[in-house]
């Protein structure tokens, strides 16, 4: 017997894709107790006190023994701090191993992770796994075979529970060192701090657990109009000699941009493909979507070149909705048959602890035999799992199917911490923003046609997406002092139109135009934000108003000129980040110690000033979700729990049974009150910063 090779990392994936009964979720499992409590007076963990940590002795558990489970879950219940190396992924598994462990871990610990602490640390390191912390740190080496990917062939082996046994000691030292190398005068590992990764962990597990419910109805439904759409565009293309997509393609296309950058440079703009982005290789006009918006700004709506990028862009985006959202969800990655980590898993049938896979009736003639064939990827799980492949359904059972009720969940990979680079491949989140991420599915990017085919897995069930009013806004005004936003929101009123009235003088007697000027005026108080340039400002705007403003470019050059007077406050703080950024060569975040270095000033002008601000806008959330995780909990005993199934940067949106509204609302609303607080996250910055407390706000949306 040899162990099986884990492909997926969610217990729900490793169950359905690759048929793991829950009862082997987890086979073995290794607890090292400290030598003391080295705690402060008060109880709370600081950075000295993780620093005198010294590991004891290491318990083993055979999961397969019921006198190992109840030792396990004794030390578990009598615990309260749970110390661990990517300690979401552990905690996951055994919540879902068996449901002893899901009531013991209901987020009442303290979760303290070594990635988190060498994330803290230096977040440039790539090196935040024990294998590679240990030798780095000089703590500790793994043997050749135990360092590589080396498979054990018996739960028994007694390589593997020497390899459990070292892994949870050699997490104490790495955590002990990594603390006591954490730089001096930094909020890096302080009480808060550690708490506020805890919360996190809970939040991200909770998430994890939930998974996002969708209608595989409402999706094959799209995906049939997008196809639609594509047929649609290449036909009306070939009437105006463009060909889109298959053989000759690309060069038609680039042919079609060269006259539209012809009559654009005749029409007078002669610095047109001063604004294009070129391809890395040859440095020829991309085809990409921002360019072609940047053409069809300089085009009259009526020729034939506006038109034909317009048919470009509906296939282009109907292309990228097939290939990046709805492929992996209902099928795999559109290039890669045997990657599934994106797609969907049935709800399990009410009273049955096994899955059923749905597919649609005319689908099923043929298509068992055809993935059963020895040239599918799919073959050998297929065939170990004759009961989840279509033959096992009935057309009652398919036909049941209905729009408004989920049939089936995706269950994202979340990650807690920055990734050293902007890059989604590998193990790493793809941010380089101190905020959360997921990915398989890339959850958060989601568009408004794919959130529309989430609905409810409770029958009358609401989806309730709860969102901080203008959350980035309101933190540059209160990091930087900038009196007018500050004015404006204490006073309530709309800072979007205040904006817009430092641009137009007669903005409140020209209310025809209002609705357009206010759409400028939030892009405006963005750009001021991030620094965006005035092209830039001017292509945003077009693109999110569908191409309705497409106001002259001199127009957002006057509001780059005018930042110094109308936003004085924010100009002079982003001056001194710069400086900040020049001399130190870093940025610190206060409170909970989140750290970003720099070294090309000039090229990171905008993330430099960014990262204060979405940072500081993600643990603001992190803090207000971790209370509203709690509240549910404790409001919920009685009825159905809502789910918090997906945190989208400032708004969170959760599953919510019949009659359940109300909680979800005042669970919200009592963890926002809480940050406000003088002892919250956001009563404490407005001390740090000399200011009165800033009013927060959230909107709530209801969709069934």
């Amino acid at each position: 017997m040899r162990l099986p090779s884990q492909k997926y990392f969610h217990p729900r994936k490793s169950e359905y894709w690759q048929c793991v009964d829950r009862n082997d979720l987890v086979i073995t499992c290794a607890v090292t107790l400290m030598e003391k409590d080295t705690r402060d007076s008060s109880g709370q963990w600081t950075k000295q006190a993780i620093s005198e940590l010294v590991p004891g002795e290491t318990i083993f558990f055979d999961m397969s023994k019921g006198i190992d489970n109840e030792v396990l879950c004794n030390w578990i219940k009598y615990a309260d701090t749970i110390i661990g190396s990517n300690i979401q992924f552990d905690i996951s598994y055994l919540r879902r191993f068996r449901n002893e462990y899901k009531f013991l871990l209901d987020g009442r610990h303290t979760y303290i992770d070594t990635t988190i602490a060498a994330y803290l640390w230096n977040e440039l390191s790539s090196s935040r796994s024990l294998k590679k912390l240990g030798p780095l740190l000089g703590q500790f080496s793994y043997d050749e075979s135990l360092a590589s990917d080396h498979r054990f062939n018996h739960p028994n082996d007694h390589r593997l529970k020497r390899y459990n046994c070292q892994d949870t000691h050699n997490t104490v030292l790495v955590l002990a060192e990594l603390a006591k190398r954490m730089p001096t005068n930094t909020h890096k590992f302080t009480p808060f701090c550690i708490n506020h990764y805890s919360q996190a962990i809970n939040s991200v597990i909770t998430m994890s657990d939930s998974g996002i419910p969708f209608s595989s109805l409402r999706l094959e439904k799209m995906r049939e109009e997008m196809d639609a759409q594509i047929k649609s565009s290449r036909e009306q293309a070939k009437d105006i000699d463009l060909r889109l997509g298959g053989k000759g393609s690309h060069i038609s296309k680039t042919k079609f941009f060269d006259e539209a950058i012809t009559e654009i440079q005749e029409a007078g703009n002669e610095d047109i493909l001063d604004l294009l982005d070129k391809t890395e290789k040859n440095k020829q006009v991309s085809h990409s979507k921002r360019n072609r918006i940047i053409l069809m700004q300089y085009l009259p709506q009526h020729s034939r070149l506006y038109q034909g990028l317009e048919l470009f862009g509906k296939f282009q985006d109907a292309q990228k909705l097939l290939s990046t959202y709805l492929y992996p969800l209902l099928l795999h990655k559109r290039n890669d048959p045997t990657n599934l980590n994106a797609s969907l898993i049935p709800l399990m049938i009410k009273g049955q602890e096994k899955y059923t896979r749905f597919f649609k009736a005319t689908e099923l003639t043929g298509e068992v035999d055809e993935l059963q064939s020895k040239s599918s990827p799919f073959a050998e799980t297929l065939n170990r799992c004759s009961d989840r492949t279509p033959q096992s359904l009935t057309n009652r059972f398919i036909d049941s199917r209905v729009e408004e009720v989920a049939d089936c969940n995706a269950f994202p990979s979340w990650f807690i911490t920055p990734s050293k680079v902007k890059n989604d491949s590998g193990s790493q989140g793809g941010t380089i923003q101190g905020r959360i991420t997921c990915k398989d599915p890339h959850a958060q990017t989601f568009p408004s046609s794919i959130k529309e085919c989430i609905c409810s897995r409770f029958k009358d069930g609401k989806i309730i997406g709860l969102d901080l009013s203008q959350i980035e806004l309101r933190v540059a005004a209160l990091l930087s002092g900038e009196q007018s936003m500050i004015r404006s929101y204490q006073d309530k009123r709309d800072l979007h139109a205040d904006r817009a009235r430092t641009l137009w003088s007669n903005y409140d007697t020209q209310p025809d135009t209002q609705k357009q000027r206010r759409q400028v005026g939030k892009m405006m108080n963005f750009a001021d934000l991030f620094l965006a340039s005035a092209n830039t400002m001017r292509e945003q705007v077009y693109a999110q108003s569908g191409g309705d403003i497409n106001l002259p470019l001199d127009i957002y050059q006057q509001v780059v000129r005018t930042r110094p007077e109308v936003r004085p406050q924010l100009n002079k703080w982003q001056k001194q980040l710069l400086i900040e950024a020049k001399v130190n060569g870093v940025i610190e975040l206060p409170f909970i110690g989140q750290s970003r270095q720099f070294s090309n000033i000039a090229a990171e002008r905008s993330e430099i000033v960014n990262f204060p601000v979405q940072t500081t806008a993600s643990n603001l959330m992190m803090q207000i979700q971790g209370a509203m995780t709690r509240n549910l909990k404790a409001k919920s005993k009685k009825r159905k729990e809502p789910l918090i199934f997906l945190q989208v940067f400032d708004a969170v949106y959760v599953d919510t049974p019949p009659q359940c509204d109300d909680i979800v609302v005042s669970s919200f609303q009592e963890a926002m009150d809480s940050v406000m607080q003088p002892s919250g996250y956001w009563g404490m910055l407005c001390k740090y910063h000399n200011q009165e407390l800033l009013p927060l706000e959230f909107d709530v949306e209801t969709s069934n």
